[in-house]
């Protein structure tokens, strides 16, 4: 059963806490009001401060994590590349060795020319014009094999221009000397001393030769061999049997240009 409540006794009820609730002093209600603010931004605080420390070891780990990853990856990166530096030769290797072959072929066809032009201005008047047509071509072919180097070398043009007179002016040189010799001292220039020295030089010069025969023009000839000749080219039987007709064709001149030389 519900209670019977008169109107008059709730009205009572609410004026008796309205009186309670007024009776509360407002510098009490203040300090709660204050209490309960300063209780909330310290819970605010110490969220963020949580977060901030949890973003904090996070941001931490990650940047350790890259930082071990990428010291990793640079060690095998640096390992990596001391292997292949230990194996594989400097990429400048081929400029070297084309600027070794057209000094070694400079100083072999220079000195060459000196002897040359040495037995020409040595050389009775019976025996000068054959001598003189054997002088031509092989300084002819000399001349062009030189010329190869120097192309191949990429030297620039004043050293070219410089190595290019210092060929071309060796046998007229020699000439000059023999002339002066034979003039000064005719018996200097028969001697066994003075033939001795000739048979010394030109062996050098023979080896020289021979040495940048067998191992850089020959070594041209096959590498043009491969590249004229490949597998797909067009006419490649034809121009391998051109090759090596025109290889034999010089190496036959040349021999019979030396007999007179």
């Amino acid at each position: 059963m519900r209670p019977n409540v008169s109107p008059a006794a709730v009205e009572r009820d609410g004026k008796e806490h309205s009186v309670k609730d007024s009776s509360t002093p407002p510098k009490m209600l203040s300090r709660l009001k204050e209490t309960s603010l300063n209780s909330r931004l310290h819970d605010a605080v110490g969220y963020r401060s949580i977060l901030g420390n949890t973003n904090t070891q996070a941001s931490f780990l990650k940047a350790s994590s890259s930082h071990h990853y990428s010291r990793d990856h640079s060690d095998e990166a640096a390992a990596h590349g001391h292997q292949h530096l230990s194996v594989a030769p400097p990429p400048d290797m081929g400029s070297i060795t084309r600027v070794i072959s057209a000094v070694c072929m400079e100083f072999g066809v220079t000195l060459h020319s000196v002897f040359v032009g040495l037995t020409v201005g040595l050389t009775t008047d019976s025996e000068l014009k054959p001598l003189i047509v054997a002088l031509v071509f092989h300084q002819l072919f000399e001349g062009m094999a030189m010329g190869s180097r120097l192309a191949d070398a990429k030297f620039r043009t004043i050293l070219d221009i410089v190595l290019a007179l210092v060929f071309a002016t060796s046998a007229p040189a020699g000439m000059a000397a023999a002339a002066i010799a034979v003039s000064v001292s005719p018996a200097a220039m028969s001697g066994s001393g003075f033939v001795t020295l000739v048979a010394v030089l030109d062996t050098l010069c023979g080896g020289i030769l021979l040495y940048l025969a067998f191992t850089l023009l020959l070594g041209d000839f096959v590498a043009d061999v491969r590249h004229y000749c490949a597998d797909g080219q067009r006419y490649r039987i034809a121009k391998k049997i051109t090759l090596f007709v025109a290889l034999w064709v010089g190496m036959g001149l040349m021999a019979l240009v030396g007999n007179w030389l």
